[in-house]
């Protein structure tokens, strides 16, 4: 992070910041879920301005390919009892959605596929 008077660190340079860093991170790994930890980055990656109340345990799609879902912050799943019950009910979507992929993954590939004609002909 740098720091200048003249340095816009403000929330839209913040939010630049958060989705380029996120863009790079989705370019180099085969990345297909993504949980955000607290309401700014809720905020700023889902392109909300709900609380987060309001969005947590929600399945968003950031693309085609990635699902995305908000819960509470780390600082809160530290401190306030009885958060972790919370983040556990809202991780359910996203459990549900992966085994739903798993097993989809199977069947697809036990399809049989017809043979290559390799005859000459």
């Amino acid at each position: 992070m740098f720091a200048s008077k003249t340095l816009d660190q403000g929330a839209t340079q913040a939010r630049k910041a958060v989705m380029h860093k996120l863009n790079k991170s989705l370019a180099a790994l085969p990345v297909s879920q993504v949980i955000l930890l607290g309401e700014s980055a809720a905020q700023m990656i889902i392109q909300r301005s709900e609380p987060l109340e309001q969005l947590r345990g929600i399945l968003f799609s950031l693309r085609s390919d990635v699902k995305v879902l908000a819960s509470a912050s780390l600082s809160e799943m530290m401190t306030v009892p009885g958060c972790k019950k919370d983040v556990w009910r809202d991780l359910q979507p996203l459990i549900q959605h992966l085994q739903s992929v798993t097993t989809a993954q199977p069947q697809a590939a036990a399809q049989p596929q017809a043979p290559a004609d390799n005859s000459e002909g």
